[in-house]
């Protein structure tokens, strides 16, 4: 899994992942041309099996609901964007991050993030 040839997709369909995941990899837009982020992180189910439930267990989150009234204040905030590749005995996946309706990430899977990378 290369994270430089998985280019952001600008459209996509969603596809269960199958299989037993083996490796989520998590790569920042450092491994693309001119940023400056930090480097790519592997989460394997073998050496760091928590770290990998809690990154799985986030990835399998529905996008959060939508408010029941109006308006809606959204904070403004930038989410340095990163792609996460999933691979299993079946294949490999580029997985979609569940967002709240402002398009945020949702907070368990920054938060899983945050700690595979620790």
């Amino acid at each position: 899994m290369d994270c430089a040839k998985y280019p952001t997709p600008t459209s996509f369909a969603a596809v269960p992942i199958t299989g037993a995941v083996e490796i989520v990899r998590i790569c920042p837009p450092a491994t693309k041309p001119g940023l400056n982020a930090p480097a790519q992180v592997d989460v394997t189910a073998v050496s760091e099996p928590e770290k990998m439930q809690a990154l799985t267990a986030a990835l399998s989150e529905s996008d959060g609901p939508s408010p029941s009234s109006s308006p809606v204040v959204c904070l403004t905030y930038g989410q340095m964007p990163v792609e996460l590749l999933v691979k299993t005995a079946d294949g490999q996946w580029s997985a979609y991050l569940p967002r709240d309706f402002c398009g945020h990430w949702l907070h368990p899977l920054v938060q899983a993030m945050q700690a595979a990378r620790a």
